[in-house]
């Protein structure tokens, strides 16, 4: 794969992808975000083990699922899940961008994420982002990013949990709180020493 084709040459880490995203292997622990495209044709060469949908559960050809129905979690969602009756990220008109992340065929609704360092170049930014070991220890809290304060990590079978944990996004206390108790598929908040929070 001729990683120079791809935008921004898949230098965006796959913490936070943009919406539609999915995620291919660049290296061991690295995963970048591509388009689906990708993704697709890789499965197709029979490479199905190098790419995860953008809530870390593994690539399996599935097409992103149109959510249906209710907001869930109704008006107070707004801002915090996203896609479909949910809308975009940006509905409160902040001037702090937001990226809607997550979506797989698990999880048909998104989370809406605050990238850092926008510099309205309109290049990817980074998203806070947090990393759990596999024995729970929290290698990478989210305290370094002020009062965003919680890793949210996107539940996920089991095989998936490591990919998950490496790659946390971290999200403001109340909206990770929210996040966990409305998300269909579900997020799991977690403190700045590993301890599960919510739900």
């Amino acid at each position: 794969m001729c990683w120079a084709d791809t935008p921004n040459e898949a230098a965006l880490q796959c913490d936070a992808c943009q919406d539609g995203q999915v995620c291919a292997q660049r290296g061991p622990e690295q995963l970048v975000c591509v388009s689906p495209e990708v993704c697709e044709a890789l499965w197709d060469l029979g490479a199905v083990t190098v790419c995860r949908y953008a809530d870390k559960s593994a690539y399996d050809h599935q097409p992103l699922p149109n959510p249906s129905g209710d907001c869930p979690g109704g008006a107070a969602s707004a801002g915090k899940i996203c896609g479909g009756a949910c809308g975009p990220c940006d509905v409160d008109g902040s001037s702090q961008p937001r990226r809607c992340t997550g979506r797989s065929p698990l999880h048909p609704y998104g989370v809406c994420a605050h990238e850092t360092n926008f510099g309205g170049t309109g290049e990817p930014a980074a998203i806070p982002s947090c990393t759990i070991a596999a024995d729970g220890a929290m290698l990478e809290p989210c305290a370094t990013h002020g009062d965003i304060t919680y890793c949210a990590v996107f539940d996920v079978p089991p095989t998936d949990l490591a990919a998950a944990r490496r790659h946390g996004i971290c999200l403001r206390t109340k909206v990770c709180l929210h996040v966990a108790a409305a998300l269909p598929g579900g997020m799991t908040c977690y403190d700045d020493f590993g301890q599960q929070v919510a739900p």
